[in-house]
């Protein structure tokens, strides 16, 4: 097998390259810490005129759909270089968030707002020291999301973020306008002042759970109405549940009203 990159990669790296030098980072980051801003919000704007904030983001997004591979050539040169540009939260985490556990719906509506240039976060966090599934206390509702993160790069600059809680199907992925309401960001001292980190604070912030990939619908949906059925089912046969979500071909579950009125006390032998 060849794990080399191709030579279109290291044309379009080469690119970016260019791209990069031709705007003086070194000068542009000094600049930025000097200001209290380290990320370069108009040099993002023009990096996503020239499609690298889409890169890994889908055609139909208006993304240029050039893959992961590509992807990791950008990150080096971004590191590399010093870039004061927000690659890791908006396309690492927060687009990958969004492309991987959104629905079609919101894969549409979210998407897009990357590739114009709009800077978005992700939220994992609420201590120092490394994220624990257990440690994520933040809570959240239907609609709304309350809890403390910390630290979140980028926060200062970005307009959306993508926030772990634990709602009313588990622990899951919400979206949060940061500039709506109940949203407050602090932010923090550290030792890189290259990068920027914020603690934010939630308070019933409007929010909407990423609901098209790794969550809880699943789950929810076995627990509904069908749930007498499904445990029936378990006493004389294996219960697999498919879940299709994120791949854009599920559809709204049938009523399955005829499942609901069988009798399910003595379900048929038949069904092993």
């Amino acid at each position: 097998m060849n794990f080399e990159f191709s030579d279109e990669q290291f044309a379009l790296r080469d690119e970016f390259r260019g791209f990069v030098a031709d705007h003086k980072p070194i000068e542009r980051l000094r600049r930025g810490i000097d200001a209290g801003q380290p990320c370069d919000l108009e040099l993002w704007q023009k990096a996503a005129s020239l499609g690298w904030s889409g890169v890994t983001i889908a055609e139909e997004h208006g993304g240029t759909a050039l893959g992961h591979e590509l992807l990791c050539l950008v990150a080096e040169e971004a590191g590399r270089t010093l870039a004061p540009l927000p690659f890791s939260t908006t396309v690492y985490m927060a687009a990958e968030a969004i492309r991987l556990a959104g629905t079609q719906a919101q894969q549409a509506a979210l998407l897009p707002r990357i590739v114009a240039g709009e800077v978005a976060t992700f939220a994992l966090g609420e201590t120092t020291g490394d994220p624990q599934e257990a440690g994520i206390r933040a809570s959240a509702t239907a609609t709304t999301l309350t809890g403390v993160k910390t630290p979140v790069l980028d926060a200062d600059a970005a307009s959306f973020a993508v926030v772990a809680a634990r709602g009313p199907e588990g622990l899951g992925l919400y979206v949060v306008d940061l500039k709506g309401p109940g949203v407050e960001r602090k932010a923090l001292e550290s030792l890189d002042p290259g990068r920027s980190l914020s603690t934010l604070v939630f308070d019933n912030a409007p929010a909407e759970r990423l609901a098209g990939g790794p969550g809880g619908s699943g789950i929810a949906a076995a627990a509904g109405p069908r749930f007498a059925l499904l445990q029936a089912l378990r006493d004389v046969a294996d219960v697999i549940v498919l879940d299709q979500r994120g791949t854009g071909k599920s559809n709204t579950a049938p009523p399955c009203q005829r499942a609901l009125d069988y009798g399910l006390e003595t379900p048929s032998p038949d069904l092993s």
